[in-house]
Order: structure tokens, then C-alpha cells, then sequence
């Protein structure tokens, strides 16, 4: 008797997800639906796994190089604020390297900005 105690939370259980699967097939069968269209209005939709992955890794991709134009961006800041500080301190012509160095940055910045967002569409192509 005391086995027997043991074990009724289990076979609850099992009963319980035995006529809650019950029921979702009789759902099925009865609203005369395909298995895919009973898939696809549970929001269960057949989507492929490899695209999935695809997508997720592409997104990770596309995370992890902007945050790399944002720390350019912050270097780019705080090379205009040296900038800045050598021009007041009256050294123009180390102002002016600095000058040409942020601009060269910029540039390559904005290059590698406009690859990775050819490379990611925003919207999805049909």
C-alpha cells in the first residue's frame, strides 16, 4: 500500500497529459483541419532550423559589428576633444594631424558601417 502512495502523483501526471493530448487530437480531428494548418494556427509554423539558425547568427554578426562602429564613434569623440584641447593649448599643427586622423577614421567607419548594412537587409525579401 504504501508503494502504491509513492507513485500517485505520477500516475496524475501521466493521466493528466494523457487526456490533455487526447484532447488537443480530438481538437484537431474535429475542426477539420490539416496537421499543418493545426500546427501553423498554434504558431507552431514549420519554420526550417537551419534558416532559423542562420537568421540568429547573422543578427549576432550584425550586434557585434555595430557595437564596434559604436567604440570607433567613442574613439572618434575623444580624438576631436584632443583635437580640440591641442588647438586651444596652440600646437595647430598637431591639431591639424588630429584633424586628418579623425577624418580618415570617419571615413573608414562609415565604409564599414555601409558593408555590414548591405550585408543585413532590414525588411525580409520576398
Amino acid at each position: 500500500m504504501m508503494q502504491m502512495r509513492a507513485s500517485s502523483p505520477f500516475l496524475i501526471h501521466v493521466a493528466s497529459l494523457c487526456l490533455l493530448f487526447h484532447s488537443g487530437i480530438y481538437i484537431i480531428i474535429s475542426s477539420n483541419l490539416s496537421l499543418g494548418d493545426a500546427f501553423s494556427n498554434a504558431g507552431l509554423a514549420l519554420y526550417p532550423l537551419g534558416k532559423l539558425e542562420l537568421d540568429v547568427e547573422r543578427q549576432n554578426e550584425f550586434i557585434h559589428n555595430f557595437d564596434r562602429i559604436q567604440r570607433e564613434e567613442k574613439e572618434l569623440e575623444d580624438l576631436m576633444v584632443l583635437a580640440e584641447l591641442r588647438r586651444l593649448n596652440g600646437r595647430l599643427s598637431d591639431y591639424e594631424e588630429t584633424l586628418r586622423v579623425i577624418e580618415r577614421a570617419a571615413r573608414e567607419s562609415n565604409d564599414y558601417l555601409s558593408d555590414i548594412m548591405e550585408g543585413f537587409p532590414l525588411k525580409e525579401q520576398a
